[in-house]
């Protein structure tokens, strides 16, 4: 029998001293894989180290989910593909094609 895709959503926030929310994600734990589709910090909170903080816990929730690898996709006009990299993400596809000459990039890291 063949194992079953199983999804199972996550989401981690980091809250101020006013317990107001200031930077989260959210993504899925899939197949081996864990993807987080989402990542804001406010942008008077930005530089701060809190970006990094949230991958950090989501590769450690990944690795206790038994995952592989783990994947985001960004767009080159975001301008995010650098801090993925140094958090250890290769870029593995990118896919143009978008408006305004925009592209997909699709990266992965080994857990």
């Amino acid at each position: 029998m063949k194992k079953p895709l199983i999804k199972v959503p996550f989401a981690f926030f980091i809250r101020d001293d006013t317990e107001q929310i200031i930077a989260g994600c959210s993504g899925s734990v899939m197949y081996g894989s864990i993807y987080t589709d989402l990542l804001w910090v406010h942008s008077d909170y930005r530089g701060k180290g809190f970006g990094r903080q949230l991958m950090e816990k989501v590769h450690d929730y990944g690795r206790e989910m038994h995952c592989k690898i783990a994947t985001v996709a960004t767009m080159n006009f975001q301008k995010a593909k650098v801090f993925y990299e140094k958090l250890g993400y290769k870029c593995d596809l990118v896919r143009p094609g978008y408006v305004d000459g925009a592209t997909c990039m699709f990266l992965k890291k080994v857990l």
